[in-house]
């Protein structure tokens, strides 16, 4: 048990969700203040909400903690988390590409070194897991990121330059309802399905028909 004061980063625990999902929506209205157009309006909606969401799931179920966000505290308040990629499930195959989604700490615990552990922490994931490719994105004007992964000893690989810097980005289309789903992709399936069984038949008329 760690003592007051001390920085725990441990996978973040299921009831903690709630938290990270409005620490994301604060980084996510910062990245939009210095960039109002880059991002589509439905964006923390339709993609940084879900994630955060299927981060706790499994195959549809509950998971206790997420293996992919770990959770910073100092004592027992929680004050920060980082969240990678999905890869680092054991779910999927190792990857050569792990990015670092998001990394938050709390305005009132900033410049105590979290960020710094929990990179540490990462870093530390990346050398025992044989992850060839740990990076992460920061966008333009965010200075405290860029020097917080320089210090880590992060290089810059590439840079993004955007077209029309004033033209909003449209919204990300709505994930299909499973209505849709049914309407849509069942028929193909049924036809699919038919086609397999028919060929067989066919394959055994022409057995009897012309077979020795």
């Amino acid at each position: 048990m760690s003592e007051p004061g001390d920085i725990r980063i441990v996978p973040a625990p299921r009831a903690l969700k709630d938290f990270i999902l409005r620490a994301a929506h604060e980084t996510y209205e910062a990245h939009n203040k210095r960039q109002p157009f880059a991002f589509p309006r439905n964006t923390f909606d339709a993609l940084i909400a879900e994630d955060i969401e299927f981060s706790f799931l499994h195959k549809s179920r509950a998971l206790p903690e997420s293996p992919n966000i770990f959770a910073a505290y100092l004592g027992e308040t929680p004050v920060g988390y980082i969240q990678l990629s999905k890869w680092v499930s054991a779910d999927f195959p190792l990857m050569p590409d792990i990015s670092i989604n998001d990394i938050y700490v709390d305005p009132e615990h900033r410049g105590k070194g979290v960020a710094k552990a929990m990179l540490t922490h990462v870093k530390t994931l990346c050398d025992e897991r044989g992850w060839s490719n740990l990076s992460a994105t920061v966008w333009d004007g965010n200075i405290a990121s860029e020097a917080l992964f320089r210090d880590a000893g992060f290089t810059v690989q590439n840079q993004t330059f955007r077209y029309g810097p004033q033209a909003q980005a449209i919204d990300y289309p709505d994930a299909p309802s499973p209505r849709v789903f049914r309407s849509i992709f069942m028929p193909m399936m049924v036809v699919v399905i038919l086609a397999i069984v028919g060929s067989y038949a066919l394959s055994f008329v022409l057995e009897r028909w012309f077979g020795s």
